[in-house]
């Protein structure tokens, strides 16, 4: 699964610990097929903190498809969501 994937690993202080994990998700989120993640629920994609993922297939920019982590605070759609498109 992707938790395992971006696993968060041996990280320092708190701000440290949220960019790294960030960098991580949103480095291994490009590499991420459509075709794999279309496969999925939302159910089988989690993030470093092994919080549930949303999948969007065209709620990227441009219409493209886009991978949100909830972030830090655990809900989505406040200032600490990770996207893959860096919105």
């Amino acid at each position: 699964a992707l938790a395992a994937i971006v696993g968060a690993g041996n990280l320092g202080t708190r701000d440290e610990e949220k960019e790294k994990i960030k960098k991580k998700v949103t480095i291994k989120l490009r590499h991420l097929s459509v075709e794999a993640l279309s496969s999925k629920t939302d159910d089988a994609i989690m993030d470093a903190r092994g919080r549930k993922m949303r999948y969007k297939a065209s709620g990227g920019l441009g219409g493209k498809p886009v991978v949100i982590s909830a972030g830090d605070d655990g809900n989505f759609d406040t200032e600490d969501d990770v996207r893959s498109d860096h919105q």
